[in-house]
């Protein structure tokens, strides 16, 4: 039988965040400083190995989306169920979060759409102003 610690992840080291920008480039990526209002004091999350959970919001609106993979997952048989990271995680995330590849590439679209109408108004405005 294996060890529950076997099955343990740091839930600091398992979130990775990223922050994208104008035209969809990271800004930012990293894993929070803590992790104990939705994981628990010992920030942990029990159930898996080599949990990955990313994040990515859009920096202007955090709009985003929600990815968890990993290596194994524990045999409920073993007596343990593993945590579910996706329906923890959704109950502190606004509706309208994705939980797909589709959803983040729409993200890095919306993103560049949004960039090229800023700077097409801009230059339009511009233009109008004689500038």
């Amino acid at each position: 039988m294996s060890n529950a610690e076997d099955w343990a992840i740091d839930s600091n080291e398992a979130v990775q965040l990223t922050l994208y920008g104008p035209l969809s480039s990271a800004v930012a990526t990293f894993h929070p400083d803590y992790t104990y209002p939705i994981f628990g004091d010992a920030e942990t999350i029990y159930g898996y190995k080599g949990l990955n959970i990313e994040l990515s919001l859009a920096a202007w609106d955090m709009r985003g989306y929600l990815k968890v993979n990993w290596d194994q997952k524990i045999d409920p048989s073993l007596g343990t169920e593993a945590e579910d990271t996706e329906r923890t995680l959704k109950d502190y995330l606004p509706e309208g979060n994705h939980t797909s590849f589709e959803c983040d590439l729409n993200l890095k679209i919306y993103s560049l759409m949004r960039t090229t109408s800023i700077c097409t108004s801009q230059i339009l405005l511009s233009s109008l102003l004689g500038k």
